[in-house]
Formats: structure tokens, C-alpha cells, sequence
């Protein structure tokens, strides 16, 4: 049974992914993540935030690609600004990667932080991510590496055409400079959280700062 202290927390983070991310297309792959039972969250409780984290994300680094795709790890019980948490994240971050190195193994995600208080700005496509990463709760999320290389259609830093997909060589050339103009899909995202911004502003600062009541 979940206890009060983290239901709450889960509740809190229901009401900004449901309301806010996905009710405003934030992230185009969030309600499918949550549908599929792809997203994975865990609570942390009062005590040593330090060790209760590098805790949990020593335990999340060593999962394999079919346990979660996403997960969240929702720290209600920490009460510092968002400049340090993410300090704490970075220090607690070395730590599990080293731990994980001596057994031989390497993280499986990346981490960013969430967090109510993150500093946003309006005129970029990329400067407004602070805001739509305002989660009721500060939060760690991990993404898998192997969803993004998926999801970006990426080796390391190089984009790749599937040459057996091509019917001819002349399609194959095409999806080829097709790639090389197609902007990232973080700058993608970006430029259309910003036009939803400038349409539903009003709208989605309402529902992500109502998420956070109890």
C-alpha cells in the first residue's frame, strides 16, 4: 500500500503530466509512454536526500531496455531551489557512475531535473524548457539512451538512412539530404511548445501550477 506521503506526491505529478504535458502535447511521446506501462516512478521519503537518491538512481541506471523507457523519481521532501538540486543530481550522479564502474557496467539513462522554481524565458524555442519542466515536486527523470538513439534516428552523433527501405538508390539519396535539412527533434519540440506557449500561454501556466495543489 502507498502511504500518504507519497501518494500525495503521485497524485500531484498525475495532475501535471495528464493536465499539463500531455493536455498541451509537451512531449509527443509522453502519453503513449504512460498508456504502455513504460513509465516508471518512485518516491523518495524524508531522510538523507543524498543517499536515498544516489539510492534510486543506482538501482534505475542498472535496469535493462524492457523494465521503463521513462522514470521519474519525485523528491517532495526536498526543499532547496533548483540550482541545488541540480547540484545534488550532478554530485549524486558521479557517484552512481562510479559505482556502476567498478561492476563493470555503465548508466542506461540520462538525467535531468524538473523542479517548480526553474527560470524560463519566452523568446527562444529552448529557453522556455524551464518552464514546461516546473513539476509540482522537484523530480529526477531519467530517459533510456537507447529509447533516444531510437527515437532520434541516431548512432553517437551521426543520423542514419535505412538503405533497405529505399526501392532505389535515387530514393536512398534523397532520404539522405532530407536528413540533412531536417532540424533535431529537440529544436522540433521546442519551436512547437513555443507556438503553443504563445497561443495557450495563460491556459498552460493554470494547469501546470495547479498540479501542485494538494
Amino acid at each position: 500500500m502507498t502511504d500518504p506521503f507519497a501518494q500525495a506526491a503521485l497524485d500531484r505529478n498525475d495532475r501535471y503530466l495528464r493536465d499539463a504535458v500531455e493536455a498541451f502535447g509537451l512531449c509527443p511521446f509522453a502519453r503513449q509512454c504512460r498508456a504502455t506501462g513504460k513509465l516508471r516512478r518512485m518516491v523518495v521519503p524524508p531522510g538523507d536526500q543524498r543517499a536515498l537518491l544516489v539510492a534510486a538512481l543506482t538501482e534505475l541506471q542498472a535496469t535493462g531496455d524492457d523494465d521503463f523507457e521513462v522514470a521519474l523519481v519525485l523528491m517532495p521532501a526536498f526543499g532547496g531551489p533548483s540550482a541545488i538540486f541540480e547540484t545534488l543530481l550532478r554530485h549524486c550522479e558521479a557517484d552512481v557512475t562510479a559505482l556502476l564502474h567498478a561492476q563493470g557496467r555503465k548508466p542506461a539513462c540520462y538525467a535531468v531535473v524538473f523542479h517548480p522554481d526553474l527560470p524560463y524565458a519566452a523568446d527562444q524555442p529552448h529557453q522556455l524548457v524551464g518552464l514546461l519542466r516546473r513539476s509540482p515536486d522537484p523530480t529526477v527523470q531519467l530517459v533510456r539512451r537507447s529509447l533516444l538513439e531510437r527515437v532520434r534516428g541516431t548512432h553517437g552523433e551521426h543520423r542514419y538512412v535505412d538503405i533497405d527501405a529505399a526501392p532505389t538508390l535515387a530514393a536512398a539519396m534523397a532520404l539522405a539530404a532530407a536528413l540533412g535539412t531536417e532540424a533535431p527533434l529537440s529544436d522540433r519540440i521546442a519551436r512547437a511548445n513555443l507556438e503553443t506557449f504563445a497561443a495557450r500561454g495563460p491556459e498552460l501556466l493554470t494547469a501546470i501550477t495547479s498540479a501542485r495543489q494538494a
